[in-house]
């Protein structure tokens, strides 16, 4: 995904720059809208690390939301994402941030004290995108990346799939 490969640009944090990767990809492989990855202050911190169970065997992560859009009555749903052999798999980078943490913690955290925002996701999505030397304002315009029509698989698809994130490994 280019949007992967385009991050330690916008985001100079390797902490942060983890967090964005792992928000990113899990959005993208398990088609989650920025209000299921994000928080503010006013509302209840949604997926934490305990959140994620892995397979012993690595083959796949279970993921459970605590509301979803996919529910119509917003009620919890469990999503299984098999592990794939890219550095944008979602069980690979959720593994990287979820390691010897503990499950009370919150999944996505950035440093220094920040709170992983829609405002904050949406504006490092867009500089992401302008970073691929497209323009972020079809995508992005301050609002969900949902409700603007777009959404990060549609970005990627836009962008030609068979291109994106081959020049950089997971690290």
């Amino acid at each position: 995904m280019q949007l992967v490969n385009v991050l330690p640009l916008v985001c100079p944090s390797h902490h942060n720059c983890r967090m964005f990767q792992a928000a990113f990809c899990l959005a993208f492989m398990c088609f989650l809208c920025s209000g299921e990855l994000t928080w503010e202050m006013t509302s209840t911190p949604g997926l934490t690390v305990g959140s994620i169970d892995f397979a012993l065997d690595g083959t796949f992560a279970t993921i459970y939301l605590p509301s979803s859009k996919t529910n119509p009555f917003g009620d919890s749903i469990t999503l299984t994402e098999p592990a794939v052999p890219h550095h944008t798999c979602a069980v690979k980078v959720l593994w990287v941030i979820c390691a010897w943490r503990p499950p009370s913690d919150l999944l996505l955290s950035l440093k220094p004290g920040l709170l992983f925002t829609h405002n904050l996701f949406l504006d490092t999505l867009s500089r992401c995108i302008a970073a691929c030397s497209i323009s972020p304002k079809g995508y992005v315009m301050g609002q969900d990346v949902q409700e603007s029509g777009r959404s990060i698989k549609t970005y990627e698809g836009s962008a030609g799939i068979e291109e994106l994130g081959r020049s950089q490994d997971l690290q």
